[in-house]
């Protein structure tokens, strides 16, 4: 097999070079704030913290403990983060695996601005935008409360399928996976039917 051309390899990186940078900013702004004075641990990401002990202990949770609702989705990554990376179980790494669902949460609201904008400047700066603000916003997605960052994420994804559904080359492909993040965004949080019945509706 040979190799890709200088022109077909540079047309895949292009896409990555583009998202790349408001997407590691922030990665820069949230770790920035966990490594801060103002990062309290509170209450609920200590519930948070012993779910995710309770899961690597074999025990399963649908909602959040003592809940019935609030999914648990975010204690399963954050779970999988452990299984997957030897590191120690602190409240600083707890919080690790929110702060790469925020910068795929960068990622998909630069693509979702290109689509509705159509000027990839302007959908730049709207991901800059989110990654560094609004402030309750950087501290939300980094505090282990087990939906905000998650829900979010799910709801950038919905509409980006949204988006996509009417032009993509395989739409039942599309729509199946806006499917299942709609119905994860709904298992997350039920605020989140805010985004997904104009979703839907679209």
């Amino acid at each position: 097999m040979s190799a890709p051309a200088p022109a077909e390899a540079a047309a895949r990186l292009r896409p990555a070079v583009r998202l790349l940078p408001a997407a590691l900013l922030a990665v820069l702004v949230r770790l920035g704030h966990l490594g801060g004075p103002a990062m309290q641990f509170n209450a609920d990401e200590a519930a948070s913290g012993l779910m995710v002990r309770e899961i690597l202990a074999g025990r399963h949770y649908v909602f959040f403990a003592g809940q019935d609702y609030g999914g648990t989705l975010e204690h399963y990554l954050q779970a999988a983060a452990y299984l997957l990376v030897p590191m120690p179980q602190t409240a600083w790494t707890l919080r690790l695996p929110l702060v790469a669902l925020s910068a795929l949460g960068c990622v998909l609201v630069q693509l979702v601005a290109e689509r509705v904008l159509g000027d990839r400047a302007r959908a730049a700066l709207a991901a800059v935008l989110f990654a560094v603000g609004p402030w309750f916003n950087v501290v939300g997605s980094v505090t282990a409360l087990g939906f905000h960052v998650a829900a979010q994420t799910l709801s950038a994804a919905v509409l980006l399928g949204a988006l996509r559904a009417g032009d993509a080359e395989r739409p039942l492909r599309v729509l199946a996976g806006t499917g299942l993040c709609a119905g994860l965004a709904l298992w997350t949080a039920p605020v989140t039917l805010y985004v997904l019945v104009p979703a839907a509706v679209w």
